[in-house]
Order: C-alpha cells, then sequence, then structure tokens
C-alpha cells in the first residue's frame, strides 16, 4: 500500500525510512483516539465505555519525564490499558520469504516491546505515580486491568502462535495475573473498525472479559470471535459516511 511506496521511496533516495513508520506511528495513535472517542460519544446511554483518558505526562521512579499509555479506559472496577503499535510484518523478510525467525523478531516488536510498556506503565499507576480520572490507584476501586496492543496491521492469530507469546510473556513475567492483568490480546486496525459500532451497544469490558476467560476462545482473532458471538452484522457508520463523502468528491473532482 502507500505506506511501502513512501518507505522504499525515502530508503531509495538515502533517507532515514524510519521518518515514514514515525509519521505513520502518529497519524494511527491518534486515529485510534479517535475511535474510542467516538464511541463514548455515541453510547453515553449504555455506558459502553465510562471513560477515555489520553496520555498524561508523570514523573517516573527514577524522576524521569514519563507518559502514560496510549489509551486508557475506565470502567468502576477495571482499567483497560492499550498501546498503540506502527510496527508490522516485514514485507520481503517475512510475508514473501516466510521466513520463521523473521516472523518472531517481528512479533517482538509487535507484541514483547509493547507489552514490556504495558506493564511498566500499569505498575507505575499501581504505584501511585499518576492519576486516572483525578485518583490515584491507592484512591481508587479499581481490582484489575486489562493490556490491548492495537495494531496497524495484524498478523496470523491462532492458538500456537498465542500459546508461544503466552510463554515469552511469562518467561518475561509481563502481563501476568499475579500482577493484577486480568489479560491481555492484540487487535488490529480493521478489528477495531469492526468493534467500533459494535461498542455502541456492547460493553468493552465484557467482550474482554467473555474472550479472555476462556482459554480457546483467548486463541482466536477478535474478529472470529466477533462472527463467533454473531456480532459483525453491525455496520460503521462513520466509515460509511467518510467512504461516501470521498467518492462524491471524487466524482466532482475527476469526471
Amino acid at each position: 500500500g502507500i505506506y511501502w511506496t513512501l518507505f522504499d521511496y525515502v530508503k531509495s533516495k538515502g533517507e532515514d525510512p524510519e521518518s515514514i513508520s514515525r509519521f505513520f506511528g502518529i497519524l494511527f495513535e491518534r486515529y485510534a483516539q479517535m475511535v474510542f472517542e467516538r464511541i463514548r460519544g455515541a453510547s453515553a446511554s449504555c455506558r459502553s465505555i465510562n471513560t477515555v483518558h489520553l496520555p498524561q505526562k508523570y514523573k517516573g521512579r527514577q524522576g524521569t519525564q514519563e507518559e502514560s499509555t496510549d489509551i486508557i479506559l475506565e470502567y468502576p472496577e477495571v482499567l483497560i490499558f492499550i498501546e498503540i503499535v506502527s510496527s508490522r510484518l516485514k514485507l520481503k523478510d517475512t510475508v514473501i520469504s516466510g521466513d520463521i525467525d523473521s516472523f518472531w523478531d517481528d512479533l517482538d516488536k509487535m507484541v514483547i516491546d509493547k507489552a514490556k510498556q504495558l506493564e511498566r506503565k500499569i505498575q507505575d499507576y499501581k504505584n501511585d505515580l499518576f492519576e486516572v480520572g483525578g485518583r490515584k490507584y491507592s484512591q481508587s476501586k479499581i481490582k484489575g486491568f486489562y493490556a490491548i496492543i492495537i495494531g496497524l496491521e495484524g498478523f496470523p492469530y491462532w492458538t500456537a502462535v498465542r500459546e508461544e507469546l503466552d510463554v515469552k510473556l511469562a518467561t518475561d513475567d509481563l502481563l501476568q495475573p499475579k500482577n493484577g492483568i486480568k489479560g491481555w490480546d492484540f487487535i488490529d486496525v480493521e478489528e477495531l473498525e469492526y468493534l467500533e459500532p459494535i461498542l455502541e451497544e456492547q460493553s468493552m469490558l465484557n467482550l474482554l472479559e467473555k474472550k479472555l476467560s476462556d482459554p480457546f476462545l483467548k486463541s482466536m482473532a477478535i474478529k472470529n470471535f466477533l462472527h463467533r458471538e454473531n456480532l459483525l452484522n453491525a455496520d460503521n457508520k462513520f466509515l460509511a459516511t467518510t467512504r461516501d463523502r470521498i467518492f462524491k468528491q471524487a466524482q466532482k473532482d475527476l469526471f
């Protein structure tokens, strides 16, 4: 797509292609935040999401300037910490060649590195280093956390991959139940857009609790889970309206 076209062009000019990655990362992070803000605005009556919190600055354990996770969804007794990742499977080394080592190297960047950030931020909150909703952890009624990674692109998400990722996380003591984390999951941008109309009526927290508490369900992609629950018939009205507006503008400009 356009990402790889720009990536290859910048690289061919001898410039740092990571500048394109950073640019897309900033755009994607803001897009994901806007999705949850739209959901929150559309679901005020059913309280699907109590509050959406965007990143805030705070002083870390070593006195350094830190920033909370990209998104925090607040419920009465649970917080969902969300990190956005724009890294993806490498086109040549992984997708085209099918190299397994390259595949796991990509997943280290897409999942394990983000899990480290999520773990650190959750523990910082539990150590009262920053507030959520005007309250520190010791002042809150929070009893647990979910950790979600939202990716610009997905990867083959099935039992063997999920189990291997769980082993890697357990080995590094990341996102474990003993640390107060009820579960973790990976959602790509397409699945996020499937979720948007669903979350106007359904609770994100309830969906995560059902999916991640079941060993079978947690090993399937969120899209397959939604299909299994007969929830994929909802239309994303925002995307449909935006698409129609772009189509009409293109007709006016080009024809």
